[in-house]
């Protein structure tokens, strides 16, 4: 969180801790912490198998959830997380679930917002499995790109053209004048696999591939 140019806060999230480890983040894999008050934990959010978007019957479990993604809207004054579930969570500034969707079938592995915060891109992994054979996971070879406004109508998958491999990090890149707006720059997972840049909700091969030659020497 800033006030001005001043930084005042972080956001974490990770695994939850055991009590015998951390007595202040208890389940919660979500914490802010505030820089001025020795990093005193000052709103906390627990990611359970319930969410708005699936059935509450049961009783709730954090035990197999990690936060493995986070991304900070200044102009929504929200937090998005992505989880070890798949499934991506808007938090308010309060870190309170205002809304949660499923992007993966596996783990979420990177999340980037656009300047003006509407839109959010996600990469993961995938699974698959049966009742005669164990579940696996493997790189999602899509992108899947949200329009926060609209988040109940899912993520828009763009296949990723990388080589060998799904894509590992993704970055919206600087508007510009005379090209399209909020272009999304995606990143193998892997040496040599290429850069990709594309528009979001565009057709296929309206953005850019390209495989950088590495120098082995």
């Amino acid at each position: 969180n800033h006030q001005g140019d001043l930084v005042t806060h972080i956001t974490a999230g990770g695994m939850a801790l055991p009590p015998d480890v951390s007595q202040h983040s208890g389940r919660s894999n979500v914490l802010c912490l505030d820089i001025y008050q020795g990093l005193r934990v000052i709103a906390s959010h627990t990611a359970t198998t319930t969410s708005t978007t699936r059935s509450t019957t049961g009783p709730s479990d954090n035990s197999n959830i990690t936060i493995t993604a986070l991304e900070t809207s200044q102009a929504r004054s929200s937090v998005i997380a992505g989880g070890s579930d798949g499934r991506i969570r808007v938090l308010d500034s309060r870190l309170r679930e205002v809304a949660c969707t499923k992007a993966h079938l596996g783990g979420v592995v990177d999340l980037a917002l656009s300047s003006d915060g509407n839109l959010l891109a996600t990469c993961g992994y995938g699974s698959r499995g049966s009742s005669s054979a164990p579940l696996y996971s493997f790189p999602d070879p899509n992108i899947y790109c949200f329009d926060l406004r609209y988040l109940g109508r899912g993520g828009i998958p763009h296949p990723f053209a990388g080589i060998g491999g799904g894509p590992r990090n993704l970055s919206f890149l600087p508007d510009m004048d005379g090209v399209e707006q909020n272009r999304l720059m995606a990143v193998s997972g892997r040496v040599g696999g290429g850069i990709q840049v594309i528009v979001p909700f565009e057709e296929a091969g309206s953005g850019s591939f390209l495989a950088p030659q590495l120098d082995h020497a």
